[in-house]
């Protein structure tokens, strides 16, 4: 159909569906992870892991995980428990969505009172900082479906987040800029918290290996970030009467704060020297983001070079 697709390799099963509870409490599915049809003729698989059906009564909307290990299915449980959903901390909406087509509302220059600046693609979201291209929207409500353009939220600081992607790329607003559906904003809900304090929670290696594990959109091909699963991520929650508790939320704004502050230099920085010594401190603050992360959830040492490895080979 088209020579340059991108296509996965389908799976049809017809099963018959069981009416018997007890059965189904009983029953235990087995994956198995293979990386080519081959394996699955063989019967060679690289991994093998057994759990009751039962578990997914447990899982939100009742979705379907699959676990090739028991550590990893060990690993998102100690950070359900550990965390509250990311909904109860924060909000999330969509963009903006067109009624004429996204091409009618989005120019290079201003067409008149209504056009405003806006984010038009997720190339513009990095980690932690956002690329502004210089577009703008037109937000007149006749035009648009309803949500996206609300001025109260897009006003505020917020977090945007790709949408269209297969890992969590989180990108901190203090502009108000306007954005298309392809982007999710983030509002704080509880304003107990500092909303930096999420963006380095949902940035870390550790809530991406969370993401990989639940959504299984790791190198997928038109991988999405769907509203649904982001409010329930895990987000590690802080109580405020607890000394440590609060110290370790402001040590995590502080070092935010820092990976902010050293973006903005990078991107004004004029010399080669300059930018490496600034990657450099980027890099250490990252790690630093990462270290902590860990502490947060009470990771051990080899859970945390789990999430280590998973990390290199994701980059792969």
């Amino acid at each position: 159909f088209w020579p340059s697709g991108t296509v996965g390799l389908p799976v049809i099963l017809v099963l018959q569906k069981a009416s018997d509870e007890d059965y189904r409490e009983e029953n235990f599915l087995t994956a198995r992870l293979c990386q080519s049809p081959h394996e699955i003729i063989k019967g060679d698989f690289e991994k093998s892991y057994s759990y009751k059906q039962s578990y997914f009564e447990t899982v939100a909307y009742n979705r379907f995980r699959l676990f090739f290990d028991e550590s990893s299915k060990e690993l998102v449980e100690k950070l359900e428990r550990k965390g509250v959903a990311a909904k109860e901390i924060v909000s999330i909406y969509t963009g903006v969505r067109s009624k004429i087509g996204q091409r009618k509302i989005v120019s290079e220059r201003p067409e008149g009172p209504t056009w405003q600046q806006g984010l038009i693609s997720g190339k513009e979201i990095n980690r932690y900082f956002l690329n502004y291209t210089g577009h703008y929207i037109n937000i007149d409500p006749k035009l648009l479906w309803s949500g996206g353009w609300d001025k109260e939220i897009v006003k505020r600081e917020k977090l945007l987040m790709r949408q269209t992607g297969d890992s969590l790329i989180v990108a901190f607003d203090s502009n108000g800029y306007y954005h298309l559906n392809n982007l999710h904003s983030i509002v704080l809900r509880d304003n107990a918290y500092n909303l930096r304090y999420v963006l380095g929670v949902l940035n870390s290696k550790l809530l991406n290996h969370y993401y990989h594990l639940i959504s299984l959109e790791l190198g997928r091909a038109m991988a999405q970030t769907d509203i649904e699963t982001i409010e329930k991520l895990p987000i590690r929650a802080i109580d405020f009467s607890d000394p440590s508790d609060k110290a370790h939320h402001d040590k995590m704004v502080e070092l935010v704060q820092r990976m902010l502050d050293l973006h903005k230099q990078l991107a004004a920085a004029e010399t080669e020297h300059e930018k490496t010594v600034l990657q450099r401190q980027i890099a250490v603050t990252d790690r630093q983001i990462d270290q902590l992360v860990y502490e947060l959830y009470g990771l051990s040492n080899k859970g945390i070079k789990t999430v280590e490895r998973f990390g290199r080979e994701a980059k792969e």
